[in-house]
């Protein structure tokens, strides 16, 4: 039997998770047909309705909808409830939904690869949407000491820190060096744009991280390299939470190792 799943999301110009589904599958021996739904917002519970009623077992969930996912919800998972936001949703057996976070899942996994340790690190990051709830989340657990939000719109990472409710999230102020860790959460590497941030928060002891992956480095990337900083784009992080959503939705854990050698 063929399990259909996919991800959805607006605009989905080019995506590389079923690329990444259908690896996992091949190694797993399950038959998938993994879909691509790019859906304008006013279609979007219309579209997630439509692919479940007809059997659909999961989805990926990505800009602009992962507060949307959530409310359509009838079970969520802790990480999902906390950061706000779901990236997953998978139809239970009695026909509910559930949704889950996987964003901070994936990058801390990324983080080990790439030998950084989040316990006791300061961390800064940029946007205050899903996916800097999710990582924000998972770097609160991981023990990190400090975790600021820095954000275009002031008020909109105070809601963050308040929904967080943690002493060691913050809103950026004036503090302009002395982290370990610089994340751009927001989604201006999608259009080739670099968010605004002081020059002094990438130095050389910073590892910049942009949670977009791409084929050559990001604006944020470049920026960060000429101030002295090591950096990564997302790749890992999004091999590792397609890896925990398959998880999720078949039971099996992949193997990334040969998606993150070979990208």
């Amino acid at each position: 039997m063929t399990t259909r799943c996919g991800v959805i999301g607006y605009p989905l110009t080019h995506t590389r998770s079923p690329e990444l589904h259908q690896a996992f599958a091949a190694q797993s021996g399950i038959a998938l047909d993994y879909v691509v739904l790019s859906v304008e917002p006013e279609d979007f519970e219309r579209a997630v309705a439509g692919f479940f009623d007809a059997g659909g077992r999961g989805l990926n969930v990505t800009l602009p909808y992962k507060a949307n996912a959530l409310a359509l919800a009838g079970e969520a998972g802790e990480m999902a409830v906390r950061a706000g936001a779901a990236n997953v949703l998978t139809r239970l057996d009695d026909g509910r939904l559930r949704a889950d976070n996987v964003d901070g899942v994936g990058f801390l996994r990324d983080l080990k690869r790439l030998v950084f340790d989040p316990r006791g690190a300061r961390v800064c990051i940029l946007g205050a949407g899903g996916a800097a709830a999710g990582v924000a989340c998972a770097l609160l657990d991981a023990d990190a000491a400090e975790v600021a939000l820095l954000n275009r719109h002031a008020e909109r990472a105070g809601k963050l820190v308040a929904r967080l409710n943690d002493p060691r999230v913050h809103v950026h102020v004036t503090q302009t060096a002395g982290f370990d860790l610089l994340v751009n959460a927001t989604s201006a590497s999608l259009t080739g744009e670099c968010p605004d941030f002081p020059d002094t928060l990438a130095g050389p002891a910073v590892l910049a991280y942009d949670l977009v992956y791409a084929e050559t480095p990001t604006p944020f990337m470049q920026l960060a390299t000429e101030h002295g900083a090591r950096v990564s784009d997302g790749w890992g992080m999004l091999v590792e939470q397609a890896a925990e959503s398959f998880r999720l939705w078949h039971g099996l854990r992949a193997d990334t190792d040969p998606l993150l050698s070979n990208r």
